[in-house]
């Protein structure tokens, strides 16, 4: 693939991943998701509605909520590794390693099925977490793989 191929590639991406990043993951539901939320908060809280299941629009919102927040986190921690080491291979480092999580998390969280979703959600998060944590991160992005660590942590 040539030079021009892979930026166009990048590009193309990158404004796919704003997109879903400035809709903030939620689609066609989003007043039905906001709607269901704010009327369930609208109750008086009992013991036993403290422990109520959430409905599947409260776990969908839930999880397109952490997504940004996810999403978020990770765009801060590598535009910092970015802007730090100012090299064509920091930029295209700092893209994969926001871009291919980013998209998962998105996949993941615009799933069918809330509950499953939620566990591929946990699933994931964790095993990127253990992988940046084996020493994968550090050994690539040596002193800036902190803010990448604690942007997995939290």
């Amino acid at each position: 693939m040539n030079r021009l191929t892979y930026s166009l590639w990048i590009n193309w991406l990158g404004v796919m991943l704003a997109g879903f990043i400035l809709t903030g993951c939620l689609g066609p539901n989003q007043a039905a998701i906001r709607g269901a939320i704010e009327f369930r908060n609208l109750q008086p809280a009992t013991q036993a509605s403290k422990l109520d299941k959430p409905t599947a629009l409260e776990l969908e919102a839930r999880l397109m909520g952490f997504a940004d927040r996810y999403l978020a986190k990770s765009a801060e921690a590598t535009d910092t590794y970015q802007r730090a080491i100012k090299t064509q291979a920091a930029r295209e480092l700092g893209m994969s390693t926001f871009i291919f999580p980013g998209l998962a998390v998105i996949g993941i969280a615009a799933g069918g099925d809330p509950a499953a979703d939620f566990l591929d959600m946990v699933v994931f998060t964790t095993l990127q977490r253990e992988v940046l944590d084996s020493g994968w991160a550090r050994e690539i992005l040596g002193t800036h793989a902190d803010d990448l660590l604690n942007s997995q942590r939290n």
